[in-house]
């Protein structure tokens, strides 16, 4: 039985842990102020053994441990008889095939590399065979050990064969011992892991590495694991073993219910690693993994982040397929950068920024979304587009040799920055998915570890952000995207180039500046400056940019006024529905919150939609009245 006493200076340093979420913090304490007496020993069949043997002669009650024993395999037996791992009676074979076996803390090594460096912290030269082990065991049986009445530590059973380890009692010298029975409470045992893994009681070279700065948890453990730890830390090396607890999520079906054999919902990560990958599996749980909310989680969530992992392998291959061999050499050739240059630097640092401190704060949903977002939308559609410009740029025959030169230079620039922004996306991205990271960076020129995981992690650069780099190319995607939109609105095909008409006021200087991005991102032939609306057009608007589209280019105006009516017609019958349900007290009393919401989320939606759809008829009705 232990029993909890504590000075007042103990109990404000165990308060300093901290929680997250903080509201898991209130159970900690409420546990921590109402502390009972511990029994620590089970009358149950596994785990450690209490190591206490009673003298049957005079009643003594003995404590051993390694510091009983000075020769190495006679702290070695010990260890394996205490942990259960040999018998009491045992033949040096069976020894030998224990010691070698794979140690079930540590795979990696063997119980007795384990015992070598855990638990001895020395003997690193001790090797173990059956037959060392046989004559060891012999010697306290030979006739010189026994003139000279020497307590023998190894007594040879001749019916079963094996030999016995004998202890004695402290008090009487008696062999007559009976060991205790009962086990360690699982929780004792556990709560001297923080600093039992360093090689505690010794005084070890990792033992300086105490105390850590996190524990991953659940929260169910609080008062069972987390607060046994903090009270044993402060106990035996006065100071609390962690200064962060995470207590997770608890990880649900798609309906929020827990998972279960018996109902069938439970998802196997194995087979999810089979169909969709292990890295899909990681960045799916980190970026569904909010503070304070569990997960609900279906199969086909790892479908989308599975296409990221593609999108990711993609983009690599695209890039090292465009890299010259030779372009670290020919670095110092390069041109200035460009613009988006500029920018894909700016927010590549922002994203930095945003990930660090997402992940200081235990953030990791996000984390998960910065760089999903960063890496698909920026990164990949957008500015790997703008630099085919460069990289796909074709010199003329009879071009002048500083033409030439210049092109050359650019392609340069463009394949640095490329190579440079990918090396940091995927050390961001390592933690998350590490396997394709690893795959992927092992192949760029830039490599100069062994793996990612050497690398240092990128951190926030206030000298590599363009305030004004950044602002023009949110502007040109803007209008790119305008026009994208309204082609879509009508129909044409993604393939086909279409002229263009505009005018502007403000975004004009940009218009001119980024003119050949316009004609290629936006599948445009020919851009031509207007005063006014050509007839037969169809008017799209992005700010101060206004531009027209021809109907001729492919548009069917009384097919596309039918449809566009049909679609609205469906939304409003749509819209009608749901804002019912929302108007039924019924329905808010009784349904889901999560369903309440969704509900209200559709609204919201459908009713932009409604209103986009409406605008879309009347630019096209207008249009039909001019041809």
């Amino acid at each position: 039985m232990v029993k909890w006493e504590r000075e007042k200076e103990v109990w404000e340093e165990e308060k300093r842990v901290a929680f997250v979420p903080e509201n898991w913090k209130k159970i900690y304490l409420q546990w921590m102020e109402n502390l009972r007496d511990w029994c620590i020993s089970r009358q149950i069949w596994w785990g450690h053994r209490i190591p206490v043997w009673y003298c049957k002669d005079c009643g003594h009650v003995n404590l051993f441990t390694d510091d009983d024993f000075d020769r190495v395999y006679d702290k070695l037996i010990f260890n394996l008889i205490a942990d259960g791992k040999v018998k009491e009676e045992f033949t040096p074979e069976e020894v030998e095939e224990v010691l070698k076996s794979p140690s079930f803390v540590h795979p990696e090594m063997t119980v007795l590399e384990f015992y070598k460096r855990f638990v001895f912290h020395k003997y690193h030269s001790t090797d173990v065979s059956a037959h060392s082990l046989r004559l060891f065991f012999t010697q306290d049986l030979n006739p010189t050990a026994l003139l000279a009445n020497r307590s023998v530590r190894y007594k040879y059973n001749s019916q079963t064969k094996k030999f016995r380890f004998m202890l004695y009692c402290k008090n009487c010298g008696s062999d007559k011992l009976e060991w205790e029975k009962d086990v360690l409470d699982t929780w004792f045992s556990s709560a001297l892991w923080p600093f039992g893994v360093f090689g505690f009681s010794e005084n070890t070279e990792d033992l300086k590495l105490y105390p850590t700065d996190l524990l991953v948890t659940g929260f169910d453990i609080i008062f069972f694991w987390v607060a046994r730890m903090i009270m044993m830390g402060m106990f035996f090396m006065k100071d609390i073993p962690f200064r962060d607890v995470y207590i997770h999520a608890l990880v649900r079906d798609e309906k929020g219910q827990k998972m279960s054999k018996t109902k069938g919902n439970v998802i196997d990560p194995l087979d999810i690693i089979e169909k969709y990958g292990a890295d899909a599996l990681r960045f799916t749980l980190a970026i569904l993994t909010q503070q304070g909310r569990d997960i609900k989680l279906s199969e086909k969530r790892f479908e989308g982040y599975k296409h990221f992992a593609n999108k990711l392998w993609n983009a690599g291959r695209f890039i090292l397929m465009n890299l010259d061999e030779d372009l670290l050499t020919r670095l110092p050739y390069s041109a200035p950068p460009r613009v988006e240059d500029l920018w894909i630097l700016t927010l590549l640092n922002e994203t930095a920024q945003r990930v660090n401190d997402a992940l200081s704060e235990y953030k990791f949903s996000n984390a998960s979304q910065a760089l999903y977002d960063f890496v698909w939308s920026e990164f990949c559609d957008w500015y790997i587009e703008m630099c085919k410009l460069r990289l796909y740029a074709k010199v003329e025959e009879n071009a002048p040799p500083e033409e030439k030169e210049r092109i050359e230079r650019e392609r340069i620039t463009a394949q640095s920055f490329l190579l440079m922004t990918f090396d940091r996306i995927l050390k961001l991205l390592h933690p998350f998915m590490p396997y394709i990271t690893e795959e992927l960076y092992l192949h760029l020129p830039t490599a100069v570890k062994d793996s990612i995981s050497l690398e240092e992690f990128p951190q926030y650069n206030p000298q590599e952000v363009y305030p004004q780099a950044k602002e023009k190319i949110e502007r040109l995607k803007e209008i790119i995207t305008s026009i994208r939109a309204l082609r879509s609105d009508l129909r044409i095909e993604p393939a086909r180039k279409i002229k263009l008409y505009y005018r502007a006021e403000d975004s004009k200087e940009l218009v001119e500046e980024f003119k050949e991005y316009i004609l290629f991102l936006a599948k445009v032939e020919e851009l031509v400056e207007v005063q006014e609306r050509p007839p037969a057009t169809i008017a799209g608007f992005s700010k101060d940019f206004e531009f027209y589209i021809p109907v001729e280019f492919g548009a069917k105006v009384e097919e596309l006024i039918q449809s566009y009516k049909r679609k609205l017609q469906e939304v409003e019958r749509t819209l009608t529905s749901l804002s019912a349900r929302l108007k039924s007290p019924n329905f808010l009393e009784k349904a889901p919150p999560e369903e309440v919401e969704k509900t209200k989320q559709s609204v919201e939606e459908l009713t932009q939609e409604q209103e986009r759809l409406r605008k879309l008829i009347k630019l096209l009705e207008e249009v039909m009245v001019e041809l």
